[in-house]
């Protein structure tokens, strides 16, 4: 689920801080124009407040960009599933909501995204219609956000050898770990065209040929909505093609063998033991646990 945070680049900090609270919770975010020039060290809050004080406003930065400040976020809400609104304390009114957030309201209303305020309803001159919109207020608890994506219950995973290495990936967001490629049914016919589809989408290859080795039900968590068991088919595949990293989901990719296996579960071990805190897994994790059951089952690790 992707969602686009709206609020002014005052509120840099708080609007960077919040995206990675949501990247975490296993959500994709997109961010204000300017914040991201800020997070990308461009400039800093302080310099973005005086020279709006220096020049009345931040017309100038709009004028000088090539970007269209209006249509890019009105893209990128299109493309989307929700945006939340980070209106806060500004220019003397509680929870204030600006103009540019209140278009941006108007198109997620007219595109049928859920709208979400993180503070209640501010008392301004168009409070009526910030109610017209049907916000839904979170009082700053990211996770009553609701994903849109609901778990089918169902995972195709997919082993590719080439001389003796299996093909992992290190996902970017939740569940982590290293596993072979995979994901949900959905839409798809069966699970062989899923595993077709997951396969060429997170690694860019092509199946040539599925090999069911095994099957069955796992109590795994997926980061979708009541998504805590799937039922598995796993594929032994012959590919073609070259290896092409999907940049938004892999963070890494990877030929592994016995070795490197054996020090991917050996950690894995360890935080299904409780010895490795959250934190410290998500920053390097092992073998994703549900994958360390199916490897351990079909004996390809100890």
């Amino acid at each position: 689920m992707k969602i686009v945070i709206v609020g002014s680049a005052e509120l840099a900090d708080k609007i960077i801080f919040i995206s990675e609270e949501l990247k975490n919770l296993g959500y994709e975010t997109e961010i204000p124009y300017t914040v991201s020039k800020i997070k990308d060290g461009k400039f800093t809050t302080e310099q973005f407040r005086k020279w709006k004080e220096e020049k009345g406003g931040d017309y100038f930065l709009r004028d000088k960009s090539r970007v269209d400040f209006i249509k890019r976020y009105y893209n990128l809400i299109k493309n989307s599933d929700a945006i939340l609104v980070m209106n806060c304390n500004k220019n003397g009114i509680k929870n204030y909501i600006g103009g540019n957030a209140l278009m941006e309201l108007g198109f997620a209303y007219v595109l049928d995204k859920p709208i979400y305020l993180y503070n209640p309803i501010p008392k301004m001159s168009y409070t009526d219609e910030i109610k017209a919109v049907k916000p839904i207020i979170i009082n700053g608890n990211l996770k009553k956000i609701k994903n849109r994506e609901k778990c089918d219950h169902k995972s195709a995973g997919m082993l590719v050898w080439k001389n003796s290495q299996l093909l992992l990936i290190e996902r970017k967001r939740y569940p982590w770990g290293f596993a072979p490629p995979a994901g949900h049914v959905d839409d798809s016919s069966s699970f062989g065209s899923a595993a077709r589809r997951e396969l060429e989408e997170e690694v860019g290859l092509k199946a040539k040929k599925l090999k069911l080795v095994a099957e069955g039900r796992k109590e795994n968590k997926c980061h979708r909505e009541n998504g805590n068991w799937h039922y598995w088919k796993i594929y032994e595949v012959e590919v073609q093609g070259n290896i092409k990293k999907n940049v938004k989901e892999v963070k890494q990719i990877g030929w592994y063998g016995k070795d490197k296996f054996a020090n991917l579960a050996k950690r894995t071990q360890k935080y299904l033991a409780g010895e490795i805190q959250e934190d410290k897994w998500q920053e390097s994790p092992g073998i994703e646990p549900v994958w360390h059951e199916w490897l351990k089952e079909l004996k390809i690790i100890d």
